[in-house]
């Protein structure tokens, strides 16, 4: 578009602005006549004002989350106290409010706060766009989307809290210089791993820009400002189901523009509806603005701007920049096609592609370190050409090189430097590394030093080396090459694996086209953690950490991080037919290259030993010592019976997804494996697991379910003494039914098989807090979120520990996180509570008590809102809670509805209750002897008698 265009645009919108909306039908009509075109441009720029402030004349900087917003002032807020956060200094301002730096006076740490102007609260479209911000971050769980804390309303103040990114944005990072390729690279994937992470949820930014994206000083990038962000309407990948339920579909008006002028998308520039690939426009954008250091899309105002983005191409970035690697510009051009068919249509496949390209940049760095004769004199493309004419299995030569054996798998080509091909057995291979020689191969080499001419099973051309002196000279020469290559091709390679001791299991996807195969999916790789786990020396994530991951982008490195670990081990499951394929790698965080992989081909209905396998295999990859009695216990089939699996695998699944039928499902299905195979020993230590769940959650009373619970997990002991999970589920009942010593022996013996079930830390750990015991409690309790990194209920855990131990301060800030984590569960809250009871902040209570109550009524947030209303006097609001849970059908644990009656006063009845909860076993007297809650009838001597029957040892 012309600048005359431009012009024209200009003076018809301003004319028509200033026109009445009555009468600019008719004004449109006789300004651009039969200029189709030009209307539609003039239009769209309307519609645009329609719903905003005057924009043209506002500067691109000030366009943030809501383009072309009116600013607010606000008075200083500096050293104001906004709730618990004391503010130290603005930051910054958004489209959404002011961003300032203050001090969490609870927790000792800095946040920042975005605070919502007060004229904003009063407007409904943009207090719902600024509550959609928190919603759509918090239901993101991704190291480079930044971290939501709480958002609140303070005093008429409505405000996020969030982590405080000690770094700069995008260009001041930049600061005018031209960054390496290299280093916009590793931004670019972070950027894009982030992107994949919120799509998958279903939700689009709409604002990617310089400002948006944080670089921290060690380099980790954060994407800021989900204040326009939204839910798209077709997602081709599932979402999180939790995170689909936070967040309401907000749709925009049509005709509504959203976004930053310089980088939004040509569809959002016309109104129109936007999906991902938005979000791919605006990335490019971003990525040639940092490559270039000037903007893809450029004009003196908003109206230039976006006829630029609607009409103009960028500058080639070869223009001005002749060095940069075609395959970078090849990226960039893709990402801003402005028909968006043309257009990457995901942003897992820019990530492939970006990390394409930085693979062979090291590749590159790497081979440029080798003296010049150590490289090959072949160019890649020759080589490329020298590889596809060869057929399978044919020995290929090059000038002045050692005998190396190429592989072929499934239809990568795998390319060295220099290289034979050959076909190679299992056997014969003796290492595996991955690089890049091409913008369009990766390549992994399995190098096989030739020197057997055995080793090949066709003939071999006349210049094959053959005699046995060359051969050793060939070997030498290798290892030379190797040693050459500064440890990358030797010693590293055959020391790396030996030195991986954490890894994680990323849930397996089901790709077998079919929702019901979830249940195999999920059970596969549940039993794979429990398998793994059992390695010595090895870290191994658990399940619920490791969860989080389930059909989200697998980022190697990001997740690694995420989760402390060296490397992660990913499947998929196919299905054709009644036959399964199960493809199994294991990748090394540190530079993102294959240890190893395997498919396994079963039938459907014989898919029972497949993680016995794959342990096995990871076990001897990674050269682990295991003793006879280890490997047997690696090696041992849960069962001969494939239903039975089946059916054990479906329980785990439904006992998984909680809630009261949930669990009752997954108890029938247990029961439908073992009778079966009636010694099926998992599925005994299932039911264990179920039915104390249903006394957990009060679905059931203890005197009914520990007895079922006790059988099963007494019956998998009498199968099978060797297994960590019946040791620690048998640990549990004990204790409910007030056998201590024996309870801490199969505690400590669980831990003993098996130091990586994060389970039975955090139940021993329960266990040594009530007996108050409370240094090794909260060891116990640190070893569990070592393993369980991700798993937002083990900080609530810690706070309860705190809470017994009468450091009110520490499990008030331990329970403000688990809130903050995960604001859907009604206990998180209940917890809280209880703790700022114990300071003497009641309504902080009562708030968290109701919370509690609107996510979920349970019976005991019901007695300890009555045990606060009667503390503080209310005792007709007590009362009548009282008789409410005279009626409930639920469970009510008469152990805590004795703390409601000591609060009222009612010491004969709270007695006459505790009497009654020790003939039923209520595992709530497990926590008599350091509860706050009873501290009104200690003193008496009825207790100190319940005490001694109780029976906790000294």
């Amino acid at each position: 578009m012309d600048s005359e265009r431009l012009k024209q645009i200009e003076e018809i919108y301003h004319a028509a602005a200033d026109t009445s909306p009555d009468n600019r039908e008719s004004f449109l009509t006789e300004s651009c006549g039969d200029d189709e075109s030009l209307r539609r441009e003039v239009e769209s720029l309307l519609a645009f004002e329609t719903n905003h402030d005057n924009f043209i004349d506002a500067s691109p900087e000030s366009i943030a989350s809501e383009m072309f917003s009116e600013r607010e002032n606000q008075g200083s807020l500096i050293n104001e106290m906004i709730g618990h956060y004391r503010i130290v200094s603005k930051i910054g301002a958004g489209g959404m409010g002011d961003v300032y730096l203050a001090e969490d006076m609870k927790l000792g740490r800095k946040v920042a706060l975005k605070i919502l102007p007060e004229a904003f609260a009063g407007d409904q479209d943009r207090m719902g766009r600024f509550v959609r911000e928190a919603k759509s971050a918090s239901a993101l769980n991704h190291p480079n989307i930044i971290t939501i804390y709480e958002i609140n309303e303070s005093e008429g103040i409505n405000f996020i809290a969030t982590e405080y990114i000690g770094g700069k944005t995008l260009n001041e990072y930049a600061d005018g210089r031209l960054l390496q390729p290299k280093l916009v690279l590793d931004i670019a994937i972070q950027i894009a791993s982030a992107l994949g992470e919120a799509h998958v949820a279903g939700i689009i930014h709409r604002d990617i820009k310089p400002e948006n994206i944080m670089i921290r000083p060690d380099g980790l990038v954060k994407i800021l400002d989900f204040g326009i962000a939204k839910l798209t309407e077709v997602v081709n990948t599932k979402p999180d189901p939790e995170a689909a339920t936070s967040i309401k579909t907000d749709g925009t008006r049509p005709g509504m523009i959203i976004g930053t002028a310089d980088y939004m998308s040509p569809e959002q520039a016309r109104g129109r509806s936007v999906d991902p690939r938005s979000d791919i426009f605006s990335f490019g954008a971003v990525m040639y603005e940092v490559l270039a250091g000037k903007k893809a899309f450029d004009g003196e105002n908003a109206v230039d701007t976006i006829g630029a983005i609607l009409h103009k191409e960028p500058i080639p970035l070869s223009s001005f920049l002749p060095d940069l690697p075609s395959a970078i510009e090849k990226i960039i051009d893709k990402t801003l096609r402005k028909k968006v068919d043309e257009r990457y249509q995901n942003i897992k496949d820019v990530l492939t592609d970006l990390r394409r390209v930085k693979q062979r940049l090291d590749y590159e760095e790497v081979e440029s370190s080798l003296s010049p004769g150590l490289k090959s004199s072949r160019t890649d493309r020759q080589k490329t050409q020298l590889l596809d004419s060869a057929d399978s299995g044919q020995i290929i030569s090059l000038e002045n090189a050692p005998p190396i054996a190429l592989a072929r798998e499934n239809e990568s080509d795998w390319l060295s430097d220099s290289a034979n091909v050959t076909h190679i057995t299992d056997e014969a291979v003796s290492g595996t590394k991955n690089y890049s020689t091409n913008d369009s191969l990766i390549t992994r080499t399995t190098i096989i030093p030739a020197v057997d001419p055995t080793m090949a099973d066709v003939s071999r051309p006349h210049n094959f080396i053959s005699n046995i002196q060359r051969k050793g000279v060939l070997l030498t020469t290798l290892i030379i090459v190797l040693l050459a290559a500064g440890g990358f091709f030797g010693y590293r390679y055959f020391t790396a694996d030996s030195q991986i001791r954490s890894i994680a299991v990323i849930p397996f996807s089901n790709e077998t086209g079919n929702t019901n195969n979830e249940y195999l999916s999920d059970g596969l790789s549940d039993s794979l953690i429990n398998k793994l786990s059992q390695l010595p020396q090895m870290k191994v994530i658990a399940r619920s950490s490791a969860f989080k991951y389930k059909g989200k982008e697998i980022d190697v490195g990001a997740i690694a991080k995420a989760l402390g670990v060296q490397a992660i081990v990913t499947g998929r499951i196919t299905q054709l037919g009644d036959n399964l394929q199960i493809s199994v790698e294991m990748i090394n965080a540190a530079d993102n290259t294959r240890i190893w992989g395997e498919t396994y081909n079963r039938k459907v209905s014989t898919e029972l030993n497949v993680p016995e396998a794959i342990a096995q295999a990871v076990s001897e990859r990674l050269q682990l010592k295991l003793s006879g009695t280890q490997e047997r216990q690696i090696a041992k089939q849960i069962t001969n019976i494939p239903q039975a699996y089946q059916f054990h695998l479906n329980g785990v699944f439904f006992r998984r997804k909680n809630g009261t039928e949930n669990i009752r499902k997954a108890i029938e299905y247990q029961n439908q494996a073992i009778a079966l195979d009636p010694n099926f020993t998992l599925a005994y230590i299932e039911l264990s697991i179920n039915y104390g769940n249903l006394v957990d959650i009060g679905a059931i009373s203890p005197k009914e379910g520990l007895p079922l619970a006790r059988v099963a997990a007494e019956k998998a002991l009498a199968l099978d003494d060797t297994l960590a999970d019946a040791y620690y589920n048998i640990a549990r009942i004990r204790k409910y039914e007030f056998e201590w010593t024996k309870a801490e022996e199969a505690f400590k013996r669980a831990i003993e098989i098996n130091p990586n079930l994060a389970g039975a830390h955090t139940l021993y750990a329960e266990y040594l807090s009530q007996l108050g015991r409370f240094d090794d409690a909260l060891r116990e309790i640190k070893m569990a979120e070592e393993l369980d990194p991700l798993r937002t209920g083990l900080v609530g855990n810690e706070g309860s520990i705190y809470y017994f131990a009468r450091q009110y301060d520490e499990a008030i800030a331990k329970k403000q996180i688990h809130v903050s984590s995960a604001p859907e569960n009604p206990f998180a809250y209940l917890g809280l509570a209880n703790a700022y009871v114990q300071k003497g902040q009641y309504s902080e209570a009562i708030l968290a008590y109701q919370t509690s109550i609107k996510l979920e009524e349970t019976t005991s947030a019901l007695i300890y809102l009555g045990r606060a209303y009667a503390q503080i006097g209310k005792r007709v609001e007590a009362v009548a809670i009282v008789d409410k849970l005279k009626s409930t059908d639920k469970y009510v644990s008469p152990a805590e509805l004795s703390i409601l009656y000591a609060a009222l006063g009612d010491t004969g009845k709270a007695f006459v209750l505790l009497e009654q909860a020790y003939a039923e076993r209520d595992i709530q007297l497990t926590s008599l002897k350091v509860d706050p809650g009873y501290d009104p009838l200690r003193v008496d001597p009825r207790f100190q008698d319940l005490m001694r029957r109780v029976g906790f040892p000294e």
